[in-house]
């Protein structure tokens, strides 16, 4: 239970960095776009995946475990007890790491092909 509790505060705290940096990235982005031309775009919706995916995991707070090939997923947020809550939060926060993890590629692709 306190450990759950830990989780969700930090996920908040999370939450709020993410907010406030992904915000200070889109405004430093926003303001030298001369510099930044075409990937500009890029920027923008990076900055935007990663701050839904901090309220996702805000929402959620997702704690996993895995032995013998099955992989549990737990959530321990303060507002657990709300199912559908829960079902679109984890369904959210498994499209944004997907789209994370999707964006690096493509990133990398850019910058190096």
């Amino acid at each position: 239970q306190m450990l759950g509790l830990i989780y969700c505060n930090a996920s908040l705290v999370s939450m709020f960095l993410s907010i406030l940096l992904n915000g200070a990235l889109a405004l430093i982005v926003f303001v030298r776009r001369d510099k930044v031309s075409s990937y500009r775009r890029f920027f923008y919706f990076f900055c935007l995946l990663d701050i839904l995916f901090s309220v996702a995991q805000w929402i959620v707070a997702p704690l996993f475990w895995s032995e013998h090939g099955v992989i549990v997923v737990i959530a321990v947020s303060a507002d657990s007890t709300n199912v559908y809550l829960m079902e679109i939060g984890l369904l959210i926060w498994l499209a944004a790491f997907m789209l994370v993890a999707i964006l690096v590629t493509a990133s990398f692709v850019y910058r190096c092909a």
